[in-house]
């Protein structure tokens, strides 16, 4: 059964395939939206993010090339770059709530990137998130005691080894599913900001500063 996520990966895919040069990606574009079987509310999302990434790419870039850290825009790989622009477009024009955002991304790079990508998405997402104020002061208060108290662990275990300990990761087999987001997801379709309410900045503002 098609789903929210498969719209989203329809878009990524013809985004790459743009990129990459060729000259029928309009065209691959619709071709996906029938192989992944998308119909009704799920086939119109699935265009409204991709004529919405089109129309806005000039700025989805200039922001994305603003929190960029360590990091050339040109240096992306093609397919993390079309994965943040669809990220950015989201949060800063559809109004998709940051969490889902992140987390649908972080499964697309899952499905179509190297394992390692997803920590390097998760990362430059919350950096678009708190550009755009997105993120509470609350919310940003814990993300920083989290990242001190893991820091303060790990410092305390490295203290415990005689060596440097390396940590073989698992490579993910197949796609991998979050029952969690379904929900949520299901209900960005027709209407995307029912019950929530986030801090709001204007896209535009952002981008010009």
């Amino acid at each position: 059964m098609a789903t929210i996520t498969h719209a989203r990966e329809a878009v990524v895919q013809a985004l790459y395939a743009r990129e990459q040069g060729g000259d029928n990606w309009e065209l691959l574009f619709l071709e996906l939206l029938e192989t992944k079987k998308l119909k009704g509310k799920k086939r119109d999302f699935a265009l409204e993010l991709w004529k919405g990434v089109n129309t806005h790419l000039s700025e989805i870039d200039q922001l994305l090339k603003k929190v960029l850290v360590n990091w050339n825009f040109d240096q992306l790989d093609k397919i993390s770059k079309q994965i943040l622009r669809l990220g950015i477009y989201e949060m800063g024009f559809k109004g998709t709530p940051y969490p889902i955002v992140i987390s649908e991304c972080i499964k697309l790079s899952l499905t179509f990137a190297e394992f390692s990508t997803k920590g390097f998405i998760n990362g430059v997402l919350h950096r678009v998130a708190e550009e755009l104020n997105l993120i509470s002061g609350e919310e940003r208060r814990k993300v920083e005691e989290k990242k001190g108290e893991k820091g303060k662990d790990l410092k305390s275990e490295s203290e415990k080894l005689p060596f440097q300990a390396t940590v073989k990761r698992k490579e993910p087999s197949g796609k991998l599913e979050n029952e969690k987001l379904k929900k949520d997801n299901s209900d960005l379709v027709g209407n995307q900001n029912s019950g929530i309410n986030q801090p709001k900045t204007s896209f535009q503002s952002i981008s010009k500063s």
